[in-house]
Protein backbone atom coordinates (compact mmCIF):
# COMPACT_ATOMS: atom_id res chain seq x y z
CA UNK A 1 0.00 0.00 0.00
CA UNK A 2 1.12 3.69 -0.41
CA UNK A 3 1.17 6.18 1.48
CA UNK A 4 -1.58 7.93 -0.55
CA UNK A 5 -3.61 4.91 -0.20
CA UNK A 6 -3.67 4.64 3.63
CA UNK A 7 -6.68 5.89 5.13
CA UNK A 8 -6.68 8.37 8.09
CA UNK A 9 -8.63 4.99 9.90
CA UNK A 10 -5.83 2.69 9.18
CA UNK A 11 -3.14 5.60 10.30
CA UNK A 12 -4.66 6.13 13.68
CA UNK A 13 -5.30 2.45 14.22
CA UNK A 14 -1.56 1.93 13.02
CA UNK A 15 -0.73 5.33 16.10
CA UNK A 16 -2.52 3.87 18.97
CA UNK A 17 -0.35 0.95 18.46
CA UNK A 18 2.59 3.40 19.04
CA UNK A 19 3.76 3.56 15.01
CA UNK A 20 5.87 6.62 14.56
CA UNK A 21 5.85 5.87 11.10
CA UNK A 22 1.68 6.80 10.74
CA UNK A 23 1.78 10.02 13.00
CA UNK A 24 4.50 10.88 10.52
CA UNK A 25 1.89 10.22 7.80
CA UNK A 26 -0.68 11.87 9.38
CA UNK A 27 1.53 15.04 10.02
CA UNK A 28 2.27 15.46 6.36
CA UNK A 29 -0.88 14.96 5.16
CA UNK A 30 -2.83 17.66 7.64
CA UNK A 31 -0.08 19.91 9.49
CA UNK A 32 -0.42 22.65 7.07
CA UNK A 33 -4.15 22.96 7.65
CA UNK A 34 -3.68 23.03 10.75
CA UNK A 35 -1.02 25.21 10.63
CA UNK A 36 -3.35 27.59 8.39
CA UNK A 37 -6.17 27.71 10.95
CA UNK A 38 -3.72 28.51 14.38
CA UNK A 39 -2.13 31.12 12.16
CA UNK A 40 -5.36 32.76 11.12
CA UNK A 41 -6.26 32.76 14.89
CA UNK A 42 -3.11 34.12 16.14
CA UNK A 43 -1.61 35.44 13.65
CA UNK A 44 1.85 34.67 15.01
CA UNK A 45 4.05 32.29 13.00
CA UNK A 46 6.13 30.95 15.76
CA UNK A 47 2.80 30.33 18.11
CA UNK A 48 1.02 28.26 14.99
CA UNK A 49 3.78 25.91 14.72
CA UNK A 50 3.70 25.78 18.53
CA UNK A 51 0.13 24.65 18.09
CA UNK A 52 0.57 22.35 15.36
CA UNK A 53 3.49 20.85 17.38
CA UNK A 54 1.47 20.23 20.75
CA UNK A 55 -1.70 18.90 18.00
CA UNK A 56 0.77 15.81 17.00
CA UNK A 57 1.68 15.10 20.49
CA UNK A 58 -1.48 15.14 21.69
CA UNK A 59 -2.18 12.50 18.88
CA UNK A 60 0.31 10.63 19.87
CA UNK A 61 -0.26 10.56 23.65
CA UNK A 62 -4.42 10.05 23.14
CA UNK A 63 -4.40 8.44 19.63
CA UNK A 64 -6.93 5.54 21.52
CA UNK A 65 -9.31 7.96 22.93
CA UNK A 66 -10.10 8.71 18.88
CA UNK A 67 -13.70 6.89 17.93
CA UNK A 68 -14.32 6.63 14.25
CA UNK A 69 -18.14 6.66 14.87
CA UNK A 70 -17.98 10.15 16.22
CA UNK A 71 -16.63 11.41 13.08
CA UNK A 72 -13.32 11.70 10.85
CA UNK A 73 -9.59 12.13 11.76
CA UNK A 74 -9.32 15.04 10.01
CA UNK A 75 -12.76 16.71 12.20
CA UNK A 76 -10.70 15.31 15.33
CA UNK A 77 -7.50 16.95 14.76
CA UNK A 78 -9.12 20.20 13.74
CA UNK A 79 -10.75 20.23 17.31
CA UNK A 80 -8.18 19.60 19.08
CA UNK A 81 -5.98 22.44 17.29
CA UNK A 82 -9.24 24.59 17.54
CA UNK A 83 -9.18 23.95 20.88
CA UNK A 84 -5.48 24.33 21.83
CA UNK A 85 -6.04 28.08 19.91
CA UNK A 86 -8.61 28.98 21.62
CA UNK A 87 -7.16 27.79 25.19
CA UNK A 88 -3.35 29.75 23.74
CA UNK A 89 -5.68 32.99 23.34
CA UNK A 90 -7.60 32.76 26.48
CA UNK A 91 -4.19 32.53 27.85
CA UNK A 92 -2.66 35.76 26.55
CA UNK A 93 -5.93 37.63 27.22
CA UNK A 94 -5.46 37.35 30.90
CA UNK A 95 -1.96 38.53 30.10
CA UNK A 96 -2.34 41.06 27.60
CA UNK A 97 -4.64 42.85 24.97
CA UNK A 98 -5.86 39.98 22.19
CA UNK A 99 -5.76 40.14 18.99
CA UNK A 100 -8.76 40.29 16.97
CA UNK A 101 -9.70 37.54 16.36
CA UNK A 102 -12.85 36.95 14.00
CA UNK A 103 -15.16 34.28 15.20
CA UNK A 104 -16.70 34.17 11.39
CA UNK A 105 -13.57 32.72 9.98
CA UNK A 106 -13.23 30.56 12.98
CA UNK A 107 -16.85 29.49 12.82
CA UNK A 108 -16.20 28.77 8.93
CA UNK A 109 -12.92 26.32 9.53
CA UNK A 110 -15.31 24.43 12.80
CA UNK A 111 -17.98 24.08 9.82
CA UNK A 112 -15.38 22.87 7.40
CA UNK A 113 -13.70 20.53 10.00
CA UNK A 114 -17.07 19.19 11.50
CA UNK A 115 -18.82 18.90 8.23
CA UNK A 116 -18.16 15.34 7.82
CA UNK A 117 -19.32 14.00 10.77
CA UNK A 118 -22.62 14.67 9.14
CA UNK A 119 -22.20 13.32 5.86
CA UNK A 120 -19.98 9.89 7.47
CA UNK A 121 -23.74 9.72 9.78
CA UNK A 122 -25.84 9.80 6.25
CA UNK A 123 -23.43 7.42 4.52
CA UNK A 124 -24.11 5.03 7.48
CA UNK A 125 -27.46 5.34 7.67
CA UNK A 126 -27.93 4.75 3.48
CA UNK A 127 -25.00 1.86 4.05
CA UNK A 128 -27.43 0.06 6.55
CA UNK A 129 -30.46 0.59 4.36
CA UNK A 130 -28.58 -0.97 1.84
CA UNK A 131 -27.77 -4.17 3.46
CA UNK A 132 -31.41 -5.00 4.62
CA UNK A 133 -32.43 -4.15 1.07
CA UNK A 134 -29.52 -6.49 -0.12
CA UNK A 135 -30.79 -9.37 2.37
CA UNK A 136 -34.18 -8.84 1.65
CA UNK A 137 -33.22 -10.49 -2.01
CA UNK A 138 -33.28 -13.80 -3.67
CA UNK A 139 -29.90 -15.33 -3.41
CA UNK A 140 -29.05 -15.40 -7.20
CA UNK A 141 -30.21 -11.81 -7.54
CA UNK A 142 -28.15 -10.82 -4.55
CA UNK A 143 -24.68 -12.11 -5.74
CA UNK A 144 -25.62 -10.31 -9.54
CA UNK A 145 -25.82 -7.31 -7.94
CA UNK A 146 -22.46 -8.20 -5.72
CA UNK A 147 -20.31 -9.33 -8.31
CA UNK A 148 -21.51 -6.31 -10.40
CA UNK A 149 -21.03 -3.34 -7.71
CA UNK A 150 -19.28 -4.52 -4.91
CA UNK A 151 -16.19 -6.54 -6.41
Amino acid sequence: MEEDELSDDFLMDAITGRAMWALERLYHRYSRRCYALAYRMTTDKMVAEELVQDTFLAVWQSAITYVPKAGSVRGWLFSIIYHKTVNYLRKVQRRSIPQQVQWQEVEAYERFALSDVWEQAWNSVQIAELHACMKQLPTEQRTVIELAYFE
